[in-house]
């Protein structure tokens, strides 16, 4: 993929691809705002993403509640 980075198969990509992480959180008290973090992704993964044609900054739905 890059010449000073060897994936060393599909399973160590993919692993390295579920790293990337985006959480949209809201803060107590602080009203309906929320806030977007997302993980920085490295250069393997940016290529991987670019390869596969991907958005990874595209979130999905999803609720946790405590």
């Amino acid at each position: 993929m890059l010449p000073d980075h060897v994936v060393e198969g599909l399973r160590t990509l993919i692993d390295d691809l579920a790293s990337v992480v985006v959480n949209v959180i809201r803060l107590p008290g602080a009203g309906p705002e929320r806030n977007t973090i997302v993980t920085r992704r490295t250069r393997v993964q940016c290529r991987a993403f670019e390869l596969l044609e991907g958005n990874p900054d595209r979130t999905a739905p999803m609720n946790l509640i405590a």
